[in-house]
């Protein structure tokens, strides 16, 4: 009777306005409305598609989305020798983000009775 929150168009007790997905509470109140459903940071963005591949934090403000993932501009390196990869430079299209000359490398690797797992090349922009 007494305590309630009131959000998204409901009323709950503070114990049960919790994330969606993990349930955790919202002690400052700050929750993402997901579909209609109280979400914490992480679980609403992992929803929305916006999480670091790498870090797995948040993407907000500039990004580069690649591979059909988002990445921090800072994270966004090479898989083998971890530079920063630039724009204009290749990259194996699935499963990591690589540099031209490490991309032969790689393929060269790869070459083996089986095919190689990595597809065809294309530009970042």
């Amino acid at each position: 009777m007494e305590g309630f929150v009131t959000a998204l168009g409901s009323q709950w007790h503070p114990e049960c306005f919790c994330c969606k997905v993990c349930g955790v509470t919202f002690p400052r109140g700050n929750y993402f409305d997901h579909e209609g459903e109280p979400h914490c940071e992480i679980h609403y963005h992992a929803s929305r598609g916006t999480l670091c591949a790498s870090c797995q934090k948040p993407v907000t403000g500039k990004c580069i989305t690649a591979m059909g993932r988002k990445w921090h501009p800072e994270h966004f390196t090479c898989a083998f020798c971890l530079k920063l990869l630039q724009q204009g430079h290749l990259q194996g299209a699935s499963p990591q983000p690589l540099l031209p000359a490490l991309l032969h490398q790689a393929l060269r690797l790869a070459s083996s009775p089986t095919p190689p797992t990595l597809p065809l090349l294309c530009y970042i922009y």
